[in-house]
């Protein structure tokens, strides 16, 4: 290695350059991958058929939903809904709408527990855990 300052200082700024590179792309690499994932209801409703991934999952000390718009039906490209935690006691019949759906988290929600045969037959080809 030569031990020249000069040499050095021009092989860190190309390390740093090639290092911050990587991490634009994989920074621009997240934020593509993310386009199709909403968190929150009302915008997942302004791009309906941008949503494929709906994480509407309660949080310690978050919102607890108890209803879901009919709306949720305009979800044209949705594939999993995760609505665990959360306080339903009813799914909107239109939810048989959401022809893509492959899976539905219903964990924690224990009144849906008693409409788990409705569900399914709603949704007779999604994976849906309760």
């Amino acid at each position: 290695m030569n031990p020249n300052p000069y040499f050095l200082t021009k092989q860190f700024r190309k390390i740093g350059a090639i290092l911050s590179t990587i991490l634009l792309c994989f920074c621009c690499t997240i934020e593509a991958d993310e386009k199709d994932k909403y968190y929150n209801l009302t915008e997942a409703l302004q791009h309906p058929t941008d949503v494929q991934y709906l994480y509407l999952e309660a949080s310690e000390g978050g919102n607890e939903l108890t209803t879901l718009p009919e709306e949720i039906g305009n979800l044209q490209n949705l594939q999993t809904l995760n609505l665990n935690n959360n306080q339903f006691t009813t799914l909107p019949e239109e939810i048989e709408k959401l022809q893509k759906l492959q899976q539905l988290y219903l964990g924690g929600n224990p009144s849906l527990i008693d409409q788990k045969e409705k569900i399914q037959k709603l949704l007779p080809n999604v994976i849906i855990q309760f």
